[in-house]
């Protein structure tokens, strides 16, 4: 028994668009590995930099105590 057509076209335009579907859904997981990474360095950064004013900060009211 012969599968109907609509089927037959059907999975003609899924293995057509199947790797269409294969190259947007690894563009946007490598899209969203880049951001993800970035939000993380950022964060580290601004972490850093605020842990160190803080600390650059504390020496100044320490200095300004011995003083």
């Amino acid at each position: 028994m012969p599968p109907p057509p609509r089927l037959s076209g059907v999975k003609v335009l899924f293995f057509i668009c199947s790797p269409l579907y294969l190259l947007v859904y690894l563009l946007g997981l490598c899209l969203a590995m880049i951001f993800s990474i970035a939000f993380w360095f950022l964060a580290y950064c601004r972490l850093f930099a605020y842990t160190r004013w803080r600390r650059i900060s504390n020496g100044i009211q320490k200095v300004r105590l011995v003083i």
